[in-house]
């Protein structure tokens, strides 16, 4: 059986336990079809869940590059040796918790088994509320994104947009899109952002980007800093307040 080798190394000197893992991994063409799947195991031969998603294919449709999601444990300061090769016959999930979505007419929520997150669809606070065995762990106020120009105008980021990017067994992705504003509607710029949500974890993933829509004007071909079309803030905060 030939296989694809893939290590794990936990170098932080914590004992992880059922940690998520996303991983890409390049492959040859032709060797993973339609109607072919990967298996991952350890090397006890302990079939591991893997979600699967693919990013590109060669010109015959095979997969190229293919994106792993997977969970492990491994001891602190210790490599996890995993093996990765085409079979037939995905690993029993019948008993794997899955990701519920749930959503409403200002809200959307995640629950991954281990928590449930509910999002405000209208302005983007991160997280509205967070349950966690039954109980909220953040007061009703005082969390959220915050950014201030250099007068100390404070813009709130405004949601334009929230789409469903992944939605899987083991890690679910949302996209979402919106804009900086004052409380007199004036745009500062603009932003998104995705969390990731994995299956039986409170554990989230949080990527945010600001970006500036206007062309820059760059007069006599110098690019300086400040030129016209470009913004200038101060300060761009995160507050998640816990109880």
């Amino acid at each position: 059986m030939v296989y694809i080798p893939i290590f794990v190394e936990e170098n932080a000197g914590i004992h992880r336990r059922n940690e998520p893992v996303t991983v890409g991994i390049p492959l040859p063409k032709g060797l993973l079809t339609r109607e072919s799947l990967l298996i991952l195991q350890d090397l006890q031969g302990n079939k591991l869940p893997l979600q699967m998603a693919s990013l590109a294919r060669w010109p015959d449709e095979s997969t190229k590059w293919v994106l792993l999601d997977f969970q492990i444990s491994v001891e602190a300061y210790k490599t996890l040796e995993l093996q990765l090769f085409l079979g037939t016959e995905r690993p029993n999930s019948n008993d794997m918790k899955t990701i519920v979505l749930d959503e409403g007419l200002d809200f959307l929520k995640v629950d991954t088994q281990a928590a449930t997150f509910f999002l405000n669809k209208k302005i983007f606070n991160l997280f509205d509320r967070v349950v966690i065995h039954g109980k909220d762990v953040l007061p009703e106020s005082g969390s959220g994104i915050v950014l201030k120009d250099v007068s100390g105008q404070t813009y709130e980021p405004v949601i334009e947009n929230l789409v469903l990017e992944t939605e899987g067994a083991l890690r679910t992705t949302i996209k979402i899109e919106g804009r900086f504003q004052s409380l007199a509607q004036d745009a500062f710029c603009e932003f998104f952002s995705r969390l990731s949500f994995y299956a039986n974890s409170a554990l989230v993933k949080v990527e945010f980007t600001i970006l500036n829509s206007k062309a820059a004007e760059h007069p006599g071909g110098l690019w300086d800093l400040g030129d016209p079309g470009s913004v200038f803030f101060k300060d761009l905060s995160l507050n998640l307040r816990m109880r």
